[in-house]
């Protein structure tokens, strides 16, 4: 008797892959353009004040380096579920 084919599913990894790869692009794009404009563009916006747009573009810095660090968490608490 012969054996019943099955079709393999198919991967979605390399789609997701090319997916993450296209988006991480982005986001160094996105970061290329502002990050030479973004001080001078606040210093603009502070009426030519280099010590108020110096403290703010700080705060910038201070946010984008901790946003990651604060989903870290979330990630954390949703791996630990889907293993249940």
């Amino acid at each position: 008797m012969a054996e019943p084919t099955t079709t393999p599913a198919p991967s979605v990894a390399g789609g997701a892959f090319i997916f993450i790869l296209i988006m991480v692009a982005f986001d160094f794009l996105a970061f290329g353009i502002i990050a030479p404009v973004l001080p001078d563009l606040i210093r603009q916006f502070e009426g030519g004040d280099f010590a108020r747009a110096s403290s703010i573009t700080g705060y910038f810095g201070f946010a984008a380096a901790s946003f990651p660090e604060s989903l870290l968490p979330t990630c954390q608490r949703r791996s630990l579920m889907s293993r249940m």
